[in-house]
């Protein structure tokens, strides 16, 4: 009889054990874990009136390294968003510039170009930053159309009149507020 107790005694407790060891079943969205966690703005991106805005996120193993890289993928996202407009512009300046030194039109342009994207770098702030339990870091990032329009300015003596006014115009579309 105590060896009949004994093991009902040892089957309860092992069972007993295996069922709380058992890990819930949650049911989510597909695609989507449990306990997500993500910047509002990312989900809808957020508008600062007269300024064009870029998200980061980064989620490394350092939390300043996080911090870094998820503030350097927003300000190059704001920066990537007007490039392309500073670019065709540039681009049309050197195939209308001339025949005989396109090389060197070519390195002209590209320096005008990469001085105006650091400069955008350099004018991006971080207005907001939220950090999840998991590590992950984002990042929202802004800069005043008027401080663009501004740094296109001193590279104007590269375009004629009418780009100019061309970018002017794709700088206010790209800014919320217009």
């Amino acid at each position: 009889m105590k060896k009949s107790f004994l093991s009902i005694g040892i089957i309860l407790t092992c069972v007993f054990a295996l069922t709380a060891c058992q890990t819930p079943n949650v049911a989510n969205a597909p695609g989507q874990a449990a306990n997500q966690c993500i910047a509002p703005w990312m989900e809808n991106p957020e508008q600062v009136e007269d300024g064009i805005t870029g998200s980061g996120r980064a989620n490394l193993m350092d939390p300043s390294l996080s911090k870094q890289a998820a503030d350097a993928r927003a300000r190059t996202e704001v920066a990537n968003a007007i490039l392309v407009q500073v670019s065709a512009l540039f681009t049309n300046f050197q195939h209308q510039a001339g025949d005989n030194k396109e090389g060197q039109y070519a390195l002209v342009v590209g320096s005008v170009i990469k001085q105006v994207l650091h400069q955008i770098l350099q004018g991006c702030k971080i207005i907001k930053r939220k950090s999840c339990p998991d590590g992950t870091v984002f990042s929202l990032a802004v800069i005043k159309k008027g401080k663009v329009k501004k740094i296109i300015r001193q590279f104007e003596r590269f375009l004629n009149e009418e780009d100019m006014k061309q970018l002017s115009k794709a700088v206010d579309e790209l800014a919320y507020g217009k």
